[in-house]
This record gives C-alpha cells, sequence and structure tokens, in this order.
C-alpha cells in the first residue's frame, strides 16, 4: 500500500494515486500495488492478423446501445445480464453490419 507525498515548503500533503488500479475499502485511502492477473486470453490468431490490416483505414459504423432496454429476459421482465447481452448483442449487431458496439 502507498501514498504520495507533496512537500511545499514546510506544508506536507499526503495524496492518493489518481491512477491507481486498485484502493484500500473506506474509510482508509492508500493505493495497493496490484498485478493484473493473466485472463488467459485465446485471441492469439487475431493478434498475429493485426499487422496486415489497415485499421485506420477501415470504416467505422457504431450501434448505440442501451443495455437495460436493449432487450429483456420476457418471463422477468428485467435486463439481460451482461453475459446474455454479450451472446446475444455481438451477433444481432454484426449481422446488422455494424463494426463497433457503443453502450450507453
Amino acid at each position: 500500500m502507498y501514498k504520495y507525498e507533496i512537500k511545499t515548503g514546510e506544508q506536507v500533503q499526503v495524496k492518493t494515486d489518481p491512477y491507481a488500479k486498485r484502493m484500500e475499502l473506506r474509510p482508509q485511502t492508500s493505493s495497493i500495488v496490484h498485478t493484473l492477473r493473466d485472463d488467459g486470453w485465446t485471441d492469439q490468431d487475431w493478434i498475429a492478423r493485426r499487422p496486415e490490416s489497415h485499421s485506420v483505414a477501415k470504416p467505422v459504423s457504431v450501434c448505440e446501445v442501451h443495455p437495460g432496454s436493449w432487450r429483456r429476459v420476457p418471463k422477468e421482465d428485467c435486463p439481460l445480464s451482461y453475459l446474455e447481452l454479450a451472446d446475444q448483442l455481438v451477433p444481432y449487431v454484426h449481422d446488422l453490419g455494424y463494426t463497433h458496439i457503443e453502450l450507453i
């Protein structure tokens, strides 16, 4: 755990790191050194093909979606979970020809 100490003349201020990835729970305010875990990415094929594509020259088409109202669980009349949303929304938007999704 750590904090920054800023000295200006005789005055000393102790500050939390605004870019910290992890923080103590309130009421404590220290930043915590944290290593991001390995999520086991499986996009090696895409990473290998990435240099071949010129993505800045390709068109972008953004579909704006409000996750809570795009589609609901029929019998419960509640929003889809993010996993359910991903399973249904990504193929739907892809079929419509969009290249990106913006959640609003």
